[in-house]
């Protein structure tokens, strides 16, 4: 590589790269872009003007004195004074490694390199030019090229950046821009396809086919440019290029068809989170849908010949308090999430409970125990090969308790369906606990169908404890109704109530404010009582 990097290095001043008057074109307020340096190799590119942005009067509040405060302690210069910084990035394919990428700094004149970051890395000399590189890879490259330009970022980039093509496509790209903007970013989706289309492929078949219908995309469009300025208000322009007309008013048709169902889809899920009796909840929703449907219209393409456009514009001061009344929208969407998955999780667990007794003719005691009675394993280990963790099962010794040296390793090793979203650091600590005790689900000897004289749809099997109930997944534990306060444990981990797993494999959202008979009730299985916690 350090052979290639010198014969790159060469053979750019024999073509003489410096000479940039063709590869500059027009930029913001009379700003020139530097297109040099941008490989054919890169597929997307992104500048930024920082000293223009520093001189901007738009940008007063700008915390510059903080960023060159950075710059000087980490590097010796202060970055308000670049000139331009281009970022540029690697085309890569579906092997998963990440793409290489580098940045051009442009200076009116070179300030050189020093500070803490700089202090930590070799210096070497790379063909006459000066390269300070971290021989682990692990912290950006940074070469000296001439008295005005640094390269930063993966030194194996820089070789393609030295021989760049200045008729590549992405040059193209940047050379007949539509957009304009203090930050300009260009891909050529082409380079990329393949990996896109994989990616869109994971999009679910189960989705409507307004949604499925954006694996489309990859294929209907061929580059992307975006500009973003400040006039008073944050613009941002997206220009989308496609291979002719007719793949573009197709595209623009599915981007459309998307948008509508994705806001309808959007607000249904908030409404369903609040309370219409609430006049401020009520009002929320319509601003919310008020506001979606005015960012809808915006990013609606609007068609012309090849290329689709979306503009996005609003006052840069509105900024902070959209974000502060949204927080809360955010906040609700993201615990209606978790909690679908939880309920999931809990929906798994007992079809595993389902099959292990179609395999054994009955279902899982609360633990396995030797023969002094010694409970020893849970019958969360028992439904591992049902829940598709054979391997896992056979790592347990069976006739050892669940905290002996060997049995003692596995616990970091719990499932996923073990793992509520809803609780961070669970550290091998579950809260899907079976309801244990005297005419319970779970008790010494696994229950049989028949048992159920209340009705397999009315009997709780599991519940989702609070986290200061959670117990270590192999452990036999679970949780135990006190007889005062039968809510004890419950109802902290989502708001409002919490989620049980009936005997019959359905999963039903419990509110906090159920009867505490009925509740009672519920939890028995020949209590003789048909319980309705108020049609939950």
């Amino acid at each position: 590589m350090r052979t290639r990097f010198l014969v790159a290095l060469t053979l750019s001043f024999m073509i003489g790269v410096s000479a940039s008057a063709e590869a500059q074109i027009p930029g913001i307020g009379g700003q020139k872009i530097n297109s040099e340096f941008i490989p054919a190799t890169a597929f997307a590119a992104a500048v930024v003007f920082p000293r223009k942005i520093s001189e901007d009067p738009k940008f007063e509040l700008f915390p510059r004195e903080i960023v060159t405060a950075w710059g000087k302690k980490e590097l010796g210069f202060d970055p308000m004074l670049i000139n331009q910084i281009t970022f540029v990035v690697k085309s890569f394919d579906t092997s998963g490694f990440p793409p290489q990428w580098a940045a051009v700094l442009h200076f009116e004149q070179m300030q050189g390199l020093s500070g803490k970051l700089i202090g930590k890395l070799e210096q070497k000399n790379v063909g006459g030019k000066t390269m300070f590189s971290d021989t682990d890879r692990q912290t950006p490259s940074f070469l000296i090229y001439d008295e005005s330009t640094m390269f930063v970022g993966d030194e194996d980039f820089f070789v393609d950046m030295v021989t760049a093509d200045p008729d590549s496509k992405l040059v193209r790209l940047l050379k007949g821009a539509g957009v304009t903007g203090e930050i300009l970013a260009f891909a050529d989706i082409e380079s990329v396809r393949p990996v896109l289309n994989q990616a869109a492929q994971s999009i679910p078949a189960m989705l409507p086919p307004a949604i499925t219908k954006l694996r489309l995309i990859p294929n209907m469009i061929d580059a992307i440019e975006i500009g973003v300025k400040a006039d008073g208000r944050i613009k941002t322009e997206v220009i989308v290029h496609a291979a002719d007309a007719d793949v573009a008013q197709e595209a623009g048709k599915v981007i459309t068809e998307a948008l509508d169902l994705g806001t309808e889809m959007g607000i249904g899920m908030l409404a369903g989170q609040m309370d219409f009796s609430d006049p401020v909840q009520e009002a929320f929703v319509e601003y919310v849908q008020r506001m979606a449907n005015d960012y809808k219209n915006k990013l609606t393409p609007e068609v012309t010949g090849n290329k689709m456009s979306m503009n996005l514009d609003g006052e840069a001061t509105i900024v902070p308090v959209l974000v502060g009344l949204l927080l809360p929208a955010v906040q609700q969407a993201r615990a209606a999430a978790r909690r679908v998955q939880s309920m999931n999780n809990s929906r798994q667990l007992a079809l595993a409970m389902h099959n292990y007794h179609a395999a054994y003719g009955r279902l899982p005691a609360q633990a396995s125990y030797d023969k002094n009675g010694k409970p020893l394993l849970s019958w969360r280990v028992h439904i591992l090969p049902f829940i598709e963790e054979a391997a896992l099962y056979d790592q347990f010794h069976l006739d050892e308790p669940w905290d002996s040296p060997h049995n003692r390793k596995l616990v970091s090793q719990m499932p996923q369906f073990y793992q509520s979203p809803s609780v961070a650091g669970q550290d091998g600590k579950t809260v899907y606990l079976g309801v244990a005790g005297e005419g319970m689900m779970f008790g010494k000897e696994g229950r049989d169908f028949a048992d159920l004289k209340d009705g397999s749809s009315n009997t709780v099997w599991t519940v989702e404890t609070n986290p200061d109930h959670a117990v270590e997944w192999t452990k036999p534990e679970d949780w135990t109704p006190n007889e005062r306060n039968p809510l004890e444990g419950l109802g902290g981990v989502n708001a409002g109530g919490f989620i049980v797993t009936m005997v019959d494999g359905s999963v039903r959202f419990i509110s906090n404010n159920v009867d505490s008979e009925t509740w009672k009730a519920m939890l028995t299985i020949d209590g003789g009582e048909v319980a309705n916690p108020n049609g939950q």
